[in-house]
């Protein structure tokens, strides 16, 4: 099916939904002799429009430097759960602090702690609440890598129609700590839980998630979520 608005063949996303896939098309060339490399497949698949027929067009998934060595946090309670990197509303961030007003209850029973791994953005901190903990400031390297360690899972939190056309560095952040995520619905979560079953879990909405964390906070025995 072709798109109403530009005649495409995009069944998802539409390349001339926003200015800045307009602006794209016009900068990118369309010959031979220019190559571009694109980090992931649910990306290119997103802007598979932008190129033309003679385009040389690489795919790959987003390098990056994983430890030979990952250690595994401490099975106890409270049990952690961050989103990482700065937040905003492109990563989801409101949702998160949705999430510490599901659970506020297993919050201030000491159960589970909330985090945002990096610097809120000031757009977001009208949203903010006392469950969810994060930072005025960006962390520095130490901290950032020792928070994260900290966290036995990850949360993805993005919306389904939001940065479809960019990788997510904080999936892979999450990936070289070893820690499983729980994630909303998107197509760049999906492609990869689809190439490499059990990384993660994904759920259909911010409120069947806290269920599932309300139901592992029960759990008597802590090492039941390592």
């Amino acid at each position: 099916p072709r798109c109403d608005q530009c005649r495409c063949r995009r069944r998802q996303v539409c390349i001339r939904d926003r200015s800045y896939f307009r602006w794209h098309r016009r900068v990118l060339r369309k010959d031979s002799r220019t190559a571009y490399v694109v980090l992931g497949e649910p990306v290119f698949r997103t802007v598979d429009g932008f190129f033309g027929e003679r385009s040389r067009v690489i795919v790959i998934d987003h390098p990056y430097d994983y430890p030979d060595d990952i250690p595994s946090p401490i099975p106890e309670y409270p049990l952690r759960i961050g989103q990482i990197g700065v937040g905003n509303r492109g990563k989801g961030t409101e949702n998160l602090f949705r999430l510490g007003e599901l659970l506020r209850d297993e919050i201030e029973s000491g159960r589970l702690e909330l985090h945002l791994v990096g610097r809120l953005d000031p757009q977001l901190r009208s949203r903010a609440n006392r469950w969810v903990r994060w930072s005025v400031l960006p962390l520095p390297p130490p901290a950032f890598e020792g928070a994260v360690m900290k966290l036995h899972y990850t949360l993805l939190l993005r919306e389904s129609g939001t940065g479809r056309a960019v990788s997510s560095g904080s999936f892979f952040d999450g990936i070289k700590y070893g820690k499983p995520f729980l994630s909303l619905p998107h197509a760049f979560v999906e492609h990869y839980t689809g190439r490499f079953p059990g990384i993660g879990y994904t759920f259909e909405s911010v409120e069947s998630m806290a269920e599932w964390i309300r139901a592992l906070c029960r759990q008597p025995d802590a090492t039941a979520y390592t």
